[in-house]
């Protein structure tokens, strides 16, 4: 007796997206699950989520699940940011009893108070990007391709036991950038040359 529901965007030609919700039961759901995709806005995906939870949530038994929840990348956010993770889970809260968020880029130690109190809870994958990364090769060396990602890959270097290099983003207009190393991180790659380098 689990309520179904199936949900869908429409486009029109002039690029004006709708959600449609076609319900199949008129009970709220047991779960939801909502994948974000790199290939949209974020911001748009995020509230489609949560025009899809205030039609078909019951905050007394949804469970929602989020296998990839981008703005865990700019947690803690930097002083002159707004946090837009707290904001985000808090508001989740109020709509799904429990919110299983997977943690592709940010550290569960971290994040441990700011979850707990908004009633998710976080799944580590790290174990399984290490298991990923040893199964490569022993002669492994990590890249962050910018600072932003360095804590990420530091973390992964240290339990794994690999090394890793901090490469820097130079941007050359509105839609590119270049990859670029400092003098020491150049000397760092030309000694590991004979190794595999993983961004």
């Amino acid at each position: 007796g689990h309520a179904f529901s199936h949900v869908r965007e429409k486009e029109y030609p002039d690029t004006e997206r709708t959600f449609v919700f076609d319900r199949y039961s008129n009970k709220k759901a047991d779960v939801v699950y909502f994948a974000f995709s790199r290939s949209r806005s974020f911001d748009s995906q995020l509230f489609n989520l949560f025009s899809l939870l205030h039609t078909c949530a019951d905050v007394r038994k949804t469970e929602l699940v989020l296998p990839y929840l981008p703005y865990c990348r700019s947690y803690p956010a930097p002083s002159d940011q707004v946090d837009k993770l707290s904001f985000i889970l808090e508001e989740l809260r109020r709509r799904a009893r429990t919110t299983y968020l997977v943690l592709p880029h940010g550290n569960v130690k971290e994040m441990h108070a700011l979850a707990k109190g908004n009633n998710v809870v976080l799944v580590d994958v790290d174990p399984e990007i290490v298991r990923g990364l040893k199964a490569l090769g022993r002669n492994l060396v990590l890249v962050s391709p910018d600072k932003g990602f360095s804590r990420n890959v530091e973390r992964l270097a240290e339990k794994s036991g690999m090394s890793h290099i901090v490469l820097a983003k130079r941007r050359i207009s509105s839609t590119e950038v270049a990859v670029v190393s400092d003098d020491a991180t150049t000397k760092k790659i030309i000694a590991h040359k004979r190794r595999r380098f993983v961004i």
